[in-house]
Protein backbone atom coordinates (compact mmCIF):
# COMPACT_ATOMS: atom_id res chain seq x y z
CA UNK A 1 0.00 0.00 0.00
CA UNK A 2 1.63 3.32 -0.89
CA UNK A 3 0.19 6.58 0.33
CA UNK A 4 1.42 10.33 -1.32
CA UNK A 5 2.84 12.75 1.09
CA UNK A 6 4.87 16.09 0.59
CA UNK A 7 6.72 16.07 3.98
CA UNK A 8 7.52 19.86 3.08
CA UNK A 9 3.72 20.43 4.07
CA UNK A 10 3.39 19.57 7.51
CA UNK A 11 -0.16 20.92 7.98
CA UNK A 12 -0.49 17.73 5.76
CA UNK A 13 0.76 14.88 8.32
CA UNK A 14 -2.69 14.76 10.53
CA UNK A 15 -4.97 13.60 7.24
CA UNK A 16 -1.97 11.29 6.18
CA UNK A 17 -1.89 9.75 9.67
CA UNK A 18 -5.88 9.36 9.25
CA UNK A 19 -5.10 7.39 6.18
CA UNK A 20 -2.51 5.27 7.85
CA UNK A 21 -4.97 4.38 10.58
CA UNK A 22 -7.64 3.65 7.71
CA UNK A 23 -4.79 0.95 6.15
CA UNK A 24 -4.36 -0.18 9.70
CA UNK A 25 -8.14 -0.75 10.14
CA UNK A 26 -8.55 -2.47 6.57
CA UNK A 27 -5.37 -5.26 7.37
CA UNK A 28 -6.63 -5.65 10.89
CA UNK A 29 -4.21 -3.83 12.81
CA UNK A 30 -3.69 -0.79 15.12
CA UNK A 31 0.13 -0.51 14.59
CA UNK A 32 3.19 -0.70 12.51
CA UNK A 33 6.25 -1.75 12.99
CA UNK A 34 8.87 0.53 10.76
CA UNK A 35 8.55 4.35 9.94
CA UNK A 36 11.24 4.93 7.42
CA UNK A 37 11.70 8.87 7.15
CA UNK A 38 13.76 8.87 3.81
CA UNK A 39 12.15 11.81 1.83
CA UNK A 40 13.98 14.36 -0.02
CA UNK A 41 15.08 17.04 -2.61
CA UNK A 42 17.99 18.70 -4.06
CA UNK A 43 18.33 22.36 -4.99
CA UNK A 44 21.92 23.00 -5.45
CA UNK A 45 24.08 25.85 -5.34
CA UNK A 46 27.44 27.57 -3.73
CA UNK A 47 27.26 28.95 -0.43
CA UNK A 48 27.22 32.35 -2.16
CA UNK A 49 24.36 31.37 -4.16
CA UNK A 50 21.68 29.79 -2.12
CA UNK A 51 19.20 31.42 -1.15
CA UNK A 52 16.72 31.74 1.71
CA UNK A 53 13.53 30.23 0.11
CA UNK A 54 16.14 26.98 -1.49
CA UNK A 55 17.17 27.02 2.41
CA UNK A 56 13.97 26.84 3.89
CA UNK A 57 12.46 24.21 1.13
CA UNK A 58 15.32 21.71 2.33
CA UNK A 59 14.84 22.16 6.10
CA UNK A 60 10.85 21.45 5.50
CA UNK A 61 11.63 18.43 3.61
CA UNK A 62 14.83 17.27 5.01
CA UNK A 63 14.39 17.96 8.76
CA UNK A 64 11.49 19.81 9.68
CA UNK A 65 8.90 17.33 7.95
CA UNK A 66 10.83 13.88 9.04
CA UNK A 67 10.53 15.49 12.60
CA UNK A 68 7.08 16.42 12.80
CA UNK A 69 6.10 13.41 10.53
CA UNK A 70 8.10 11.33 13.23
CA UNK A 71 5.72 13.22 15.99
CA UNK A 72 2.37 12.87 14.28
CA UNK A 73 2.99 8.75 14.01
CA UNK A 74 4.40 7.91 16.84
CA UNK A 75 1.09 6.83 18.35
CA UNK A 76 1.15 4.22 15.39
CA UNK A 77 4.51 2.72 16.01
CA UNK A 78 4.40 -0.51 17.79
CA UNK A 79 5.35 -0.96 21.41
CA UNK A 80 8.83 -2.64 19.70
CA UNK A 81 8.80 -0.20 16.65
CA UNK A 82 11.91 1.18 15.43
CA UNK A 83 12.82 4.17 13.51
CA UNK A 84 15.39 4.46 10.67
CA UNK A 85 16.07 7.93 8.99
CA UNK A 86 18.14 7.61 5.59
CA UNK A 87 20.28 10.23 5.39
CA UNK A 88 23.62 10.65 3.34
CA UNK A 89 27.18 10.57 3.74
CA UNK A 90 27.18 14.47 2.70
CA UNK A 91 26.26 15.41 6.03
CA UNK A 92 29.88 14.29 7.08
CA UNK A 93 31.50 16.29 3.85
CA UNK A 94 30.23 18.99 1.21
CA UNK A 95 30.96 19.92 -1.82
CA UNK A 96 30.65 22.86 -3.57
CA UNK A 97 27.14 23.24 -4.28
CA UNK A 98 25.78 20.94 -1.78
CA UNK A 99 25.90 22.61 1.17
CA UNK A 100 22.42 23.44 2.22
CA UNK A 101 21.55 19.94 1.53
CA UNK A 102 24.37 18.54 3.51
CA UNK A 103 23.64 20.96 6.51
CA UNK A 104 19.86 19.25 6.68
CA UNK A 105 21.31 15.93 6.46
CA UNK A 106 23.72 16.49 9.43
CA UNK A 107 20.04 17.13 11.43
CA UNK A 108 18.87 14.05 10.04
CA UNK A 109 22.03 12.85 11.40
CA UNK A 110 21.32 13.82 14.84
CA UNK A 111 17.63 12.72 14.91
CA UNK A 112 18.80 9.87 14.16
CA UNK A 113 21.36 9.48 16.77
CA UNK A 114 18.92 10.01 19.67
CA UNK A 115 16.24 7.61 17.69
CA UNK A 116 19.06 4.94 18.28
CA UNK A 117 19.14 5.49 22.26
CA UNK A 118 17.27 2.07 22.90
CA UNK A 119 14.52 3.95 21.08
CA UNK A 120 13.87 6.01 24.27
CA UNK A 121 12.18 8.88 22.33
CA UNK A 122 9.74 5.98 21.57
CA UNK A 123 9.36 5.26 25.09
CA UNK A 124 10.10 8.08 26.63
CA UNK A 125 6.91 10.07 24.09
CA UNK A 126 4.22 7.04 25.00
CA UNK A 127 5.08 7.17 29.05
CA UNK A 128 4.80 11.21 29.00
CA UNK A 129 1.35 11.45 26.95
CA UNK A 130 0.21 8.86 29.74
CA UNK A 131 1.52 10.72 32.76
CA UNK A 132 1.74 13.80 31.90
CA UNK A 133 5.08 14.65 33.00
CA UNK A 134 7.78 17.39 31.99
CA UNK A 135 10.02 16.23 29.67
CA UNK A 136 12.69 18.82 30.88
CA UNK A 137 12.78 17.24 33.83
CA UNK A 138 13.29 13.61 31.76
CA UNK A 139 16.21 15.21 29.48
CA UNK A 140 18.53 16.79 32.87
CA UNK A 141 17.98 13.26 33.99
CA UNK A 142 19.70 11.93 31.51
CA UNK A 143 22.36 14.22 30.73
CA UNK A 144 20.55 15.64 27.91
CA UNK A 145 19.93 19.55 29.53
Amino acid sequence: MALQLDTGDTYAFPAFADGIRRVLREWGAERFNYLINMAGTSRSGLFCEVTEEDFDAAYRVHAKGPFFLTQTLLPLIAEDGRIANISFGLMRFAYPGRIAYAAMKGAVEVMTYLHGQGTWILSYCRQHRRAGRDPDGFLRGHGQG
